[in-house]
């Protein structure tokens, strides 16, 4: 009994361990991302237009193809783009978020 109990213990501890995760198993690391902090926790506004200032080339990539990800998951965006899921001047990102 006592030799059944350890196997089964020592096979638990191996699978429990082997289900651990590091947290950034998201990262696809063929692609672009680009990075930015939050003073405050609530919802915000990014245009296409800060987007282009700020050097991230908007023409690349489509409206269905922008993710944002805090706190180790992705957070729910809703993109306003006129319906042509580009985007283009006008369009606008809309997420909540805590601060960093």
């Amino acid at each position: 009994m006592k030799k059944i109990f350890t196997v089964l213990s020592c096979f638990f501890l191996y699978f429990s361990a082997e289900a651990q995760t590091f947290g950034n198993e998201w990262i696809n690391y063929s692609q672009q991302y680009y990075s930015f902090s939050l003073a405050q926790t609530g919802l915000y506004k990014i245009d296409v237009a800060s987007l282009t200032a700020a050097g991230i080339p908007v023409n690349s990539f489509t409206a269905g193809n922008v993710q944002i990800f805090g706190r180790q998951k992705e957070i729910p965006l809703y993109i306003q783009d006129g319906g042509d899921n580009l985007l283009d001047a006008g369009d606008q990102i809309f997420f909540y978020a805590e601060k960093n």
